[in-house]
């Protein structure tokens, strides 16, 4: 319950209650207990909430233990009713563990599935590890497999399945990969309700995967469907988040500041697409362009987590932009807010703890991506 309320709350007080009820649980439910899988997958999303404030992959990797350990003990369906389908017997690939390798075919193992093949996901978004892709994508398969598009689950399943075939692009390159990434969100996109709480994140998602494909093809039609759905994206969120917008238009409002696990992914999409409009400006040198991006920046800044590893290179970024224009047109309020912004990151550099690395690059890169796996997990 207090998960429950967290998730639409948003609370810390909820999240630490719900990990308190979460691990007294887990601590008192007996090995043999046939609730025992249910415990199991609670306390690992309790987890993965718990990773995405802290960032401690020590807390990833237990939820991992506890969601590998849900899927080998939720009861299978009657005989006959699986799938049957070839993925039920494949090989998942060099590189993957033995554990997914023993998960037989069990319709109730749907949610379990996808959400290992999640936290996968997030394990290897963060430590670079192509053994982690491989699984997750293995696991997400089967799941989509055993589901059937008349599933509850079938479409935020099929959007993880498309995310991960993006990554898989992303680090080999194969065009095959981006177009099945492409087509599969389109569909679920497609089939999405206008108003699901999930729909911002899957239109941002399609809008970098097109991004990407005009960067391979350099055919314009994929850029301005890009720079479209990705003002759908910020349109959709702001309809069911306008908190944002109130924050995004007072920045001395930090009492209204929202939190890291809610505001980094809208913040995010904030940001790729400033580089997006950006990119077109470099080509056609539109300036409406550049003062769009600079404002698209501007409000991601203001939302996004003070300890969020991308807010420095942000701010960089649109000090940088800002100078530019201040070049060309000497308007002194771009400059008042350089001065503004340069304090602003000295006021992050003094907080920053010594481990603590801002990654190099510009806002979009292949590590931020618009969507999270949090938009496609937590399907029990």
């Amino acid at each position: 319950m207090q998960l429950k309320r967290y998730k639409i709350k948003d609370s810390d007080e909820y999240l630490q209650a719900g990990m308190a009820n979460a691990r007294a649980a887990f601590e008192v439910a007996p090995k043999e207990s046939r609730h025992r899988s249910f415990v199991l997958s609670n306390l690992g999303m309790a987890l993965s909430h718990q990773y995405e404030r802290t960032g401690d992959a020590r807390i990833l990797d237990e939820a991992i233990t506890l969601a590998t350990e849900a899927v080998s003990l939720t009861p299978g369906p009657e005989p006959g009713h699986g799938s049957g389908s070839r993925r039920d017997t494949e090989d998942p690939g060099e590189g993957t563990s033995s554990r997914a390798q023993q998960i037989p075919a069990h319709d109730k193992r749907i949610g379990r599935l996808a959400n290992l093949g999640s936290l996968l996901y997030m394990r290897y978004k963060g430590q670079n590890k192509e053994a982690d892709l491989t699984e997750a994508t293995w696991l997400v398969r089967k799941a989509i497999d055993l589901a059937g598009p008349k599933h509850l689950d079938f479409k935020l399943i099929r959007g993880l399945l498309s995310t991960l075939l993006y990554s898989k692009f992303l680090r080999t390159s194969e065009a095959t990969f981006l177009t099945d990434a492409i087509t599969v969100m389109s569909e679920v996109i497609g089939i999405t309700p206008s108003t699901h709480p999930e729909r911002a994140a899957q239109l941002g998602n399609l809008s970098q995967m097109l991004f990407k494909k005009y960067e391979v093809t350099r055919e314009e039609r994929f850029l301005d469907e890009s720079l479209f759905q990705m003002n759908e994206s910020i349109t959709a969120t702001l309809t069911i988040r306008p908190d944002l917008s109130a924050i995004m238009n007072n920045p001395e409002s930090s009492n209204m500041r929202p939190s890291p696990a809610r505001s980094s992914d809208f913040a995010t999409r904030l940001a790729i697409f400033a580089e997006i409009v950006l990119f077109r400006f470099r080509g056609a040198r539109l300036p409406p362009d550049v003062d769009r991006a600079i404002e698209m920046l501007r409000k991601s800044a203001r939302i996004t987590p003070d300890g969020h590893p991308h807010l420095l290179r942000r701010l960089e970024r649109l000090s940088g932009l800002l100078v530019e224009r201040y070049q060309s047109f000497r308007n002194l309020r771009d400059w008042e807010e350089v001065v503004t912004l340069s304090r602003w990151r000295e006021r992050l550099n003094n907080a920053r703890r010594p481990s603590m690395t801002v990654p190099q690059g510009i806002a979009f890169d292949n590590n931020e991506q618009a969507g999270s796996s949090r938009d496609q997990r937590n399907l029990f």
